[in-house]
């Protein structure tokens, strides 16, 4: 087997190609967070698109923005899910964010357990899953960034989400 070696447009490009045979679009804000259907403000998320309506070849047509509409707010087109990441930050963070992302994507796909539990007993072991993956990605296709950043962003995203979810992550 050759060596993996993408450049970041080759993996932005790889990723939207695989979501978009599984019924999902990828999606950029030019913003430091982007919105989820909720209204939080994120780095990134990925909702999972309908199991039925996903496949119709006609969901993929666009939603036009309503003049004065949020601009970051996006409108899910029915039946498809959507990998949604923030830019306005260094190439490196946001692509680690699409790289989570997918493997959220992907956990899905192949109905991970940690995926498809219940949210709240498991938040930080899917998390920390997925981080593990996305690296693990991010390695395997040799992208042009730092692997040991990354790892340190990693554990920070992790230690802030067990603060927030109120775990012991010492024992």
């Amino acid at each position: 087997m050759g060596e993996h070696i993408l450049n970041y447009d080759s993996f932005v490009k790889m990723i939207t190609r695989h979501a978009a045979r599984l019924g999902v679009d990828v999606s950029f804000g030019k913003y430091v967070n982007v919105r989820t259907p909720d209204g939080e403000k994120s780095a990134g998320y990925f909702i999972q698109p309908d199991d039925v309506d996903s496949l119709l070849p006609y969901a993929r047509k666009p939603i036009k923005k309503k003049r004065g509409s949020d601009p970051d707010q996006v409108d899910l087109i029915k039946g498809r899910g959507i990998i949604r990441v923030a830019t306005k930050c260094q190439k490196t963070q946001w692509i680690h964010t699409l790289a989570h992302e997918y493997c959220h994507m992907l956990q899905w796909f192949r109905d991970d357990p940690l995926y498809t539990g219940e949210p709240e007993d498991n938040d930080y072991q899917l998390e920390f899953q997925t981080e593990l993956e996305a690296l693990a990605l991010m390695s395997k296709y040799k992208l042009p960034l730092s692997m040991a950043q990354r790892w340190k962003d990693s554990r920070s995203y992790l230690a802030r989400l067990a603060k927030n979810l109120d775990i012991n992550t010492e024992e």
